[in-house]
């Protein structure tokens, strides 16, 4: 083979490569996920999107979400206010999901948990124990001091 054909199947392969590899880039393209929703009321009824969840959870928020049919569930919504940081910040997010199945799951900076069979009560001691704040009344729930510096962060 000639050098001049040599170096312009080289040209055509580099260029070829070129085109592939912009093709496979568009193909493979995504489009972003829904930007973060602001909160201003921190009792939901439905589910926030992933985006909006990941969100609040890298801000250290605890998030609870209340699966319900029929069943009363009234006091979920003082909830946030109730378990608020010792500077009057909000740290926990309540969705309220319609669902045929009763449960509710915590998730938080302490891990997760899932509550059946849900009362009252078993509700506010799941939170003392997965709220990065929980105020000095969970002592005497859970009969242990939990403060953000006993938690046991990996990774």
């Amino acid at each position: 083979m000639k050098k001049v054909t040599k170096q312009r199947i080289m040209v055509l392969l580099i260029a070829g490569i070129f085109i592939l590899s912009s093709v496979a880039f568009v193909a493979n393209f995504e489009t972003p996920e829904q930007a973060p929703q602001e909160l201003t009321n921190f009792v939901v009824d439905g589910e926030l999107s992933q985006a909006t969840e990941a969100a609040y959870l890298s801000k250290g928020f605890t998030i609870m979400k209340v699966y319900y049919s029929n069943e009363n569930i009234d006091y979920v919504n003082s909830l946030p206010d109730i378990f608020m940081t010792p500077s009057d910040q909000v740290q926990l997010i309540v969705e309220k999901i319609k669902n045929q199945t009763e449960k509710i799951t915590i998730t938080g900076p302490r891990g997760d948990e899932e509550i059946f069979n849900a009362t009252q009560d078993k509700v506010i001691k799941a939170l003392c124990n997965n709220l990065y704040y929980a105020p000095p009344e969970c002592i005497l729930i859970t009969g242990k001091n939990v403060q953000p510096n006993q938690t046991n962060f990996t990774g």
